[in-house]
């Protein structure tokens, strides 16, 4: 059981706000953008944004604009909501990107800026989003067939 546990440990484990895309020094103030998914695709993603002092502590509740825009103009922006990530601590806000292709992903905390290119790369297909899952049940399969055949051929009944 013990092994299992390891096994679905990393499908388990997530963090308050993403994978960290880039941190910025802006004015007096650190932005440190982070996404989910990881790597932007086209579609929804999830952009959270950590507001800190010079001191390193977390700044909450000053306006936080988060967007994308594409090489061809095309803009994506909402602003971000305190607490929206389950952490109290970070601004986050949900971004539709159109489209695959070169966008800049601009940060706007009050009158400071900060900005990225970033690669938004076509989104996967549906059964290829959702590999985790369906790869899954075979591996389930092939456990509980290694056990019976175990049962069957008189070894150890205690070994799972």
């Amino acid at each position: 059981m013990r092994v299992l546990a390891i096994l679905l440990a990393p499908w388990l484990l997530c963090a308050d706000g993403g994978a960290l895309l880039f941190r910025q020094q802006a004015g007096d103030r650190i932005l440190s953008v982070f996404t989910a998914p990881a790597e932007l695709t086209a579609g929804p993603a999830e952009i959270t944004v950590l507001v800190q002092g010079e001191n390193g502590r977390p700044i909450i509740g000053e306006p936080v604009e988060v967007a994308l825009i594409d090489d061809g103009g095309t803009v994506v922006s909402k602003n971000a909501v305190w607490g929206g990530a389950g952490n109290s601590a970070l601004a986050a806000t949900r971004l539709l990107a159109p489209h695959a292709g070169d966008w800049t992903l601009c940060v706007r905390n009050g009158a400071r800026l900060v900005s990225k290119k970033v690669k938004v790369r076509d989104a996967p297909g549906r059964f290829l989003s959702h590999w985790r899952a369906w790869g899954f049940v075979p591996v389930l399969l092939g456990l509980f067939l290694w056990r019976q055949w175990l049962v069957l051929n008189g070894k150890p009944a205690g070994l799972f």
